[in-house]
């Protein structure tokens, strides 16, 4: 029985040895928004993702992400104002996996990752105020394309199951621990096939 294990591993590390491997690093920049509303112009998200491309299709990666969100408005109606102040901020670090779709330099994706995510929002409108922060287990999925080393997503975070998390709610429904980010980035290395 040993035996057949041993034969069986090194069967695996043969294949995973004679696959095609590249080693790529994505860097690049995010445009976060809560899910929810409201649109927050004021936003901006850094993110970097070291990963290992088996067969030019599949990619398996490590995600940190930092993202921050604020918005404040203010609304006029027959001489009155209401003034809307909403504010977001996540982190996560997840592992990834990402199928390219084609192996020319035009390569739409599809993927999605699970790891830690923290998320704060505060939210305040005339006579509600909402105040919600969590941290646990996070999910993401998200589609995009690559051109050459150039490549743009969009992705959906998302709390799956929270830890510890402190909620003051007046007058307004629970914010929703998720958020989209439309993501500017760079893939550096992977040799010449990319």
């Amino acid at each position: 029985m040993k035996k057949i294990g041993l034969l069986i591993g090194a069967l695996i590390i043969c294949n995973l040895v004679s696959a095609q491997l590249a080693f790529v690093f994505d860097l690049g920049l995010v445009y976060p928004q809560p899910a929810g509303g409201p649109f927050h112009v004021a936003a901006a998200g850094l993110y970097l993702e070291p990963k290992v491309v088996v067969d030019e299709q599949i990619g398996i990666g490590l995600k940190l992400e930092m993202d921050a969100a604020s918005n404040v408005s203010a609304v006029a109606d027959n001489g009155s104002t209401s003034t809307t102040n909403s504010q977001m901020a996540a982190v996560t670090i997840m592992g990834t996996g990402d199928y390219y779709f084609s192996t020319n330099k035009v390569r739409p994706f599809a993927g999605g990752g699970l790891g830690y995510m923290a998320y704060a929002r505060n939210y305040q409108v005339a006579g509600a105020s909402l105040q919600d922060a969590a941290k646990g287990v996070g999910g993401m999925i998200r589609g995009g394309i690559v051109l050459g080393t150039f490549r743009l997503a969009v992705e959906h975070n998302f709390m799956l199951a929270r830890g510890q998390s402190a909620t003051v709610i007046q007058g307004e429904n629970s914010v929703k621990a998720r958020f989209w980010g439309l993501k500017l980035g760079w893939e550096i290395g992977g040799g010449s096939r990319f």
